[in-house]
């Protein structure tokens, strides 16, 4: 609007040059309603008319021109709010008015789609799925394989020690803790636990010598010979030269009347005398019983000479001298035996009567 006032005023101002008696003479003309073409213009009339029109075109132009960037700015402003308020609904508002209106301005509408794309990918939601399944993942493995290597450690070892240790020892060693059990059974007075664990222990190691004896300990307890006497001669027959075995199978068989059977065993495998003077004192009493008086006082003479104090072997001694008519010998052999002072009660008024009764024939205690 300010063009038109400005092409106004400068029309006002040409008109008042060529004066006020022009304009009443035009203004007043008959022919005023009639068109341009067909009246005759005179020059002043045609110059004004000439300048007129090319101030309309000028005016025309302009308004043009304005329109033009009027609405070239407001799609720069729609396209700026649109790509600024909603980037995912840019695309549709931009197509729009780029296609219909201004076809020549694709430049910048070009960079604004080029901003729109730009700003688009930079959430980024394809990428960090893809770094939560990479941080997954790994995870779970490194969960899963070291729990299975332990729990195979884990069952094998106990496996092959347990293997390793029991199966090259494994009957003797139940045998041991089956005898220690027994021992402190005894210990405690359960002699039927007691024997349990010692047949136990013979039957997962027969030749496991401790358990042997101890049961047969337990039987002579009891009075029960003939199971003892079974007993230790299947020891001998697994441990021949165990001397043990063979005393307490000879007690045995005297039990049971079977004195000769008792020598045959301890003359079998007889040790020597010093290492092991009982041995023979039980063979002596055994001679003694079968009144073979002179092997026995053979016997108790080389027993004796070992321990000298022992005064039973000193009694046996003089029962066997008495037997074969040597009072003299016997009467000395008993005064060592009360000299010894260990003697029991029975004993020693056994062996008071026999100094006495040998000393009334005439032969006195030296």
């Amino acid at each position: 609007m300010s063009l038109i006032n400005k092409v106004l005023t400068d029309l006002d101002q040409r008109h008042a040059v060529n004066g006020d008696s022009n304009s009443n003479v035009e203004n007043e003309s008959p022919l005023r309603g009639l068109p341009f073409s067909a009246v005759p213009q005179s020059k002043n009339n045609r110059s004004r008319y000439i300048l007129t029109g090319a101030l309309i075109v000028v005016l025309v132009i302009s308004v043009g021109v304005g329109l033009f960037f009027y609405d070239l700015s407001s799609n720069v402003n729609v396209v700026s709010n649109v790509t600024e308020s909603a980037p995912q609904d840019s695309p549709r508002v931009i197509n729009k008015p780029v296609a219909t209106k201004i076809p020549i301005n694709r430049a910048p509408v070009a960079k604004v789609e080029q901003a729109v794309v730009i700003k688009q990918p930079q959430p980024k939601v394809v990428i960090k799925p893809d770094r939560q399944v990479t941080k997954r993942s790994p995870v779970r493995i490194v969960k899963s394989k070291p729990n299975k290597t332990v729990l195979a450690v884990v069952e094998r070892e106990p496996k092959s020690g347990f293997n390793k240790s029991t199966v090259p020892l494994r009957s003797e060693q139940r045998a041991e803790v089956a005898y220690q059990s027994a021992y402190e059974q005894l210990q405690a007075g359960n002699q039927q636990k007691a024997e349990r664990s010692l047949r136990q222990a013979l039957a997962l190691e027969p030749g496991h010598i401790k358990s042997r004896e101890l049961l047969s300990g337990v039987y002579i307890r009891q009075g029960r010979w003939v199971e003892v006497s079974e007993l230790l001669r299947n020891g001998l027959l697994l441990s021949p030269g165990h001397r043990t075995f063979s005393k307490l199978y000879a007690r045995a068989l005297m039990q049971l009347q079977q004195d000769q059977r008792a020598i045959a065993v301890l003359t079998q495998h007889a040790p020597p005398i010093k290492s092991d003077p009982d041995y023979y004192a039980l063979l002596a009493a055994l001679y003694q019983r079968q009144k073979e008086h002179a092997s026995a006082v053979q016997t108790y003479q080389n027993i004796v000479k070992i321990q000298p104090e022992n005064g039973v072997w000193w009694v046996g001694l003089g029962i066997s001298l008495e037997a074969l008519g040597k009072s003299k010998q016997a009467s000395h052999a008993y005064f060592q035996a009360r000299k010894s002072g260990n003697l029991l009660n029975e004993i020693a008024h056994f062996t008071n009567n026999r100094l006495a009764a040998l000393a009334e024939i005439g032969y006195p205690a030296n």
